[in-house]
């Protein structure tokens, strides 16, 4: 699979993964995915945690989710 450069945004969403078995995924561009840049924008906004439904995860018959929280470069965010 060749690698594409993410296109140049004002903003960009880092993905840390909890599970070593998904840790070979080397790029994953959150922003371009309308819930998930929904979810991005309503943790900056709300200084809150914002967590997803359970969904099914592909290639398993177990389910996941997506943790999405607000990190400040000028200061970090404390979870309320």
């Amino acid at each position: 699979m060749k690698r594409e450069p993410s296109p140049i945004r004002d903003e960009y969403a880092p993905v840390i993964f909890s599970q070593e078995i998904v840790s070979y995924i080397e790029s994953l561009d959150m922003m371009s995915g309308k819930e998930d840049q929904e979810n991005i924008l309503r943790a900056r906004a709300t200084g809150k945690v914002v967590l997803t439904s359970p969904f099914r995860l592909l290639g398993s018959h177990h389910l996941g989710v997506v943790l999405t929280f607000p990190v400040y470069k000028s200061q970090m965010c404390v979870f309320r």
